[in-house]
């Protein structure tokens, strides 16, 4: 059956990139990239991709790609069509902080304890650093030192701040062949709408240079900064993320790639962004599109978050609301774990609370097995329409196939507590046991001289 709106949208996207094209800075290497595979590149710096040439260079995409631990032992395998795995990244500039309650200027402490706290948590793959301090350095190096699971950090807004992170990355492999064979971290490079600039170009060519994994993000706002129709916002969005994913095709042919377009639109009643099923109808056209007809990886980017100021019933319904029905459909990740106020401010138990729907929905998904104990006909027979709650095979089982929320039923006999008075004594409680999952010394001290000696643009 032909997807006949994603096509339509595709090659309305693919004509945009051909005959209006994408702005870039005077970047010589990009210029040179483009010219030399067909591509026309203006005297202002419009970069104008031919339509075979586009489709040449997204069909050498890898569908999916091995995204290891730091120890090399194990991986996930990202970009699969069944699988969905949760990033632990959103670089929120303010936090909730459990033990003052109040909303406080992100730092490095905060960071710490919430690497901590993903390292437990166990529907939680992928982790990163859901607080930006504004020095990418250190932020990503506290990441790399203090957990073993893949890692999706910031690129920054500098050349500079990659190429540390490469340096910190090639302190763990011990070689650049080690790094391309087993990539464990995964940058994030957010192009500007319709532009890229020469600092996003050098991330993208570092990226191909080192073999690193990347995700090019960007989130127009529908009715604000692009089109307020989906389509429209769309067009503006991936227009801009299958720019820069083109690029990198085009230096290293099969270099793994995510488009990561973060779609969001404000409401105009009340000027908020985010968090509307507007979002969720968004998403799933967009990876429609480019799951199906051209088999690049995706990443949701708006699942998990809400529009909320602090973490209440308000976020328990749209963080609920947004992520069931993602998970339920193509979706194969998210980030933005834990996000309020569209991802101003991050929230410990937001975070926890995301954990609790993942298994809920696990749960819900889990295809139901026929077997001699789950189909108990000998019992069935001898005691038939009777009760069977004293029975051995209840006792045995009933933990098993009842999913019972660690927090909705948590102390739900006092009914003076609400969901976020259960989700703040868990948070304390989850704190006690939470570990760091320390890197060698030797190999930790090169990493956090690294940042201790990167100069801040």
């Amino acid at each position: 059956m032909e997807l006949k709106n994603e096509k339509i949208l595709l090659d309305a996207i693919l004509e945009y990139l051909a005959t209006t094209g994408i702005e870039i800075d005077d970047n010589e290497f990009a210029i040179e990239t483009f010219r030399a595979n067909k591509c026309t590149v203006t005297d202002d710096y419009i970069v104008k991709i031919p339509v075979e040439v586009a489709q040449q260079a997204l069909s050498q995409v890898p569908s999916s790609f091995k995204w290891w631990d730091r120890a090399g032992d194990s991986y996930i395998e990202y970009g699969g069509k069944d699988k969905k795995y949760v990033i632990g990244d959103m670089r929120a500039p303010s936090f909730y902080n459990p033990y003052t309650k109040k909303v406080e200027p992100a730092n490095s402490e905060a960071l710490l304890e919430t690497v901590r706290m993903m390292n437990y948590l166990p529907h939680i793959h992928v982790n990163g650093n859901v607080i930006a301090t504004d020095n990418y350095n250190f932020d990503n190096a506290n990441v790399i030192c203090n957990t073993n699971m893949p890692m999706m950090l910031g690129a920054g807004n500098y050349p500079v701040e990659l190429e540390n992170l490469i340096k910190m990355a090639l302190v763990v492999r011990e070689s650049r062949e080690e790094l391309s064979a087993k990539p464990f971290i995964a940058p994030i490079v957010s192009g500007l709408m319709l532009k890229w600039p020469t600092f996003l170009l050098e991330q993208i060519r570092l990226c191909a240079e080192y073999d690193l994994p990347c995700f090019v993000s960007t989130m127009p706002v529908g009715g604000l900064s692009g089109p307020v129709t989906i389509p429209g916002n769309i067009l503006l969005g991936v227009s801009t993320t299958l720019f820069g994913i083109i690029l990198a095709q085009l230096i290293k042919p099969g270099l793994p790639s995510v488009d990561m377009y973060h779609s969001t639109y404000m409401d105009q009643a009340n000027g908020k962004v985010g968090g509307m099923p507007e979002n969720f109808l968004g998403e799933e056209l967009r990876i429609s599109m480019l799951r199906n007809l051209l088999g690049i990886p995706t990443c949701d980017g708006t699942t998990l978050c809400s529009n909320a100021y602090e973490f209440n019933q308000d976020a328990v319904f749209e963080m609920t609301y947004n992520f069931r029905d993602s998970y339920l459909g193509i979706t194969d990740g998210y980030w933005g774990i834990g996000a309020l106020e569209t991802g101003l401010i991050y929230s410990p138990h937001g975070l926890i609370f995301t954990n609790e729907l993942i298994d809920m929905a696990q749960k819900e998904l889990n295809p139901v097995e026929i077997n001699s104990e789950t189909l108990p006909l000998d019992m069935i027979r001898e005691i038939r329409g009777g009760v069977y709650i004293a029975e051995d095979h209840t006792v045995e089982n009933m933990n098993k196939y009842l999913w019972r929320g660690k927090y909705y039923h948590l102390d739900k006999v006092d009914h003076s507590l609400d969901i976020f008075d259960r989700l703040d004594r868990a948070y304390f409680a989850i704190m006690e046991q939470a570990e760091f999952d320390k890197i060698d010394p030797q190999k930790g001290q090169e990493i956090m001289k690294i940042a201790q000696e990167a100069v801040q643009p």
